[in-house]
């Protein structure tokens, strides 16, 4: 009995094929072996898009194939946030700050930032990335203190250099009106040292009235650091939910009233050339907010310090087995405790005091080490000793 659907013909037959047959009919064994070589075809093309290297070869030229983006492409970092800035992704409104981590979803996306007075970011970016991408990506510096994580970083732009020159004269405003007011006003006691117009250490032969004073530095087109971010302000991003940290170049100077009347305005610290940095944490309410608590100005002498005791280690060729700076509660302040290596006074510790812009041998171990420097009072000697106390 004939299957409807199926022709058997015999395989010893000698008689020609017809060339004229409407449709060619497959005999029951024939079938079997196509279906057959079709199952063991796509096993093997099965196995062989499992392999990476073959995956990426041969499905890029399939018709209507779209690669499937990783995980990590889908991971969007974003860099020079503020905390007031409103950002939106295809009309989504997200909460973003530094480092913030986003898994957008594959496809086309429209990014806008706006963060006053700062000019509005709209750019689009794809997952995975485009060629016709056209947000900003942030490349990382050798240089940069906290390295990102290998992730696309879409730059946001807020950096000061990005204001509009009216507002950066503004902010420059508030700022060097915050540091006037930081100004500390103190007293150089009798007996006491300072340093002079010329740096020379001198002893005050009556009391002084002196006031340290911070003003703002801002590096000239050309400089060294020109071009590093820093010759305006350098920018911190957001760490908080209310303000934008910004570290900002300044120079210390003292300001000493002698009883004669005479004025003397003191250099910046020797060695250091006024480079100090202080971090201040800016607002924007519709004008800009700037706060100098006392706290950011603390350590700012021991820079001094140490360019000061460097130089004198090394002119002796001591080599220190420790050597660390203890910040006085006092912005004027530094102690730096210095035990060397090799030295009849390995075992003690010597006390150098920096205050007003003079370094000086604060008890018997550095004037031992360092016999031409100053020699503290009985006063600052104290001072030496509490402030060791509170680092202990």
């Amino acid at each position: 009995m004939h299957d409807p659907d199926l022709e058997i013909t015999r395989l010893d037959s000698n008689e020609p094929e017809p060339t004229s047959a409407p449709a060619r009919r497959w005999s029951r064994g024939a079938l079997w072996r196509a279906g057959l070589g079709l199952c063991v075809a796509l096993a093997l093309l099965t196995v062989a898009l499992t392999s990476p290297g073959v995956a990426q070869a041969v499905l890029p030229a399939l018709p209507g194939y779209a690669p499937t983006p990783t995980a990590q492409a889908r991971v969007i970092l974003f860099r020079h946030a503020v905390p007031w800035g409103t950002l939106t992704i295809d009309g989504h409104p997200l909460t973003v700050k530094q480092f913030t981590v986003e898994r957008a979803s594959p496809g086309r996306h429209t990014l806008r930032y706006a963060a006053e007075p700062f000019p509005t970011l709209t750019c689009v970016f794809s997952v995975p990335a485009s060629t016709h991408d056209t947000c900003p990506i942030f490349t990382p510096r050798p240089e940069d203190l906290f390295p990102l994580p290998p992730a696309r970083v879409i730059d946001l732009g807020i950096i000061p250099q990005a204001l509009p020159q009216a507002q950066r004269d503004a902010l420059l405003a508030v700022i060097q009106r915050g540091l006037g007011e930081a100004s500390v006003p103190l007293t150089v006691l009798s007996g006491d040292h300072y340093a002079d117009a010329a740096d020379q250490v001198v002893i005050a032969s009556s009391t002084i009235s002196a006031t340290l004073t911070y003003q703002l530095r801002l590096t000239p087109p050309g400089s060294p650091v020109s071009g590093s971010g820093c010759e305006f302000l350098c920018s911190v991003d957001a760490t908080d939910d209310s303000n934008w940290e910004v570290w900002i170049p300044i120079r210390t100077q003292w300001r000493l009233s002698l009883p004669t009347g005479e004025q003397i305005i003191t250099p910046s610290p020797a060695g250091v050339s006024g480079n100090n940095f202080i971090a201040e944490d800016i607002a924007w309410d519709g004008s800009w907010q700037v706060s100098f608590p006392p706290s950011k100005t603390q350590g700012l002498e021991c820079a001094a310090a140490n360019t000061s005791l460097g130089a004198l280690l090394s002119a002796a060729h001591i080599s220190p087995a420790e050597w660390r700076n203890i910040p006085s509660s006092q912005p004027w302040e530094c102690l730096s405790l210095v035990t060397p290596e090799q030295t009849p006074l390995a075992s003690s510790t010597a006390f150098l005091l920096y205050r007003f812009g003079a370094l000086l041998a604060a008890n018997d171990e550095a004037h031992g080490l360092f016999p031409a420097l100053p020699v503290a009072s009985p006063h600052e000697r104290i001072l030496a000793r509490q402030i060791a106390a509170s680092g202990s």
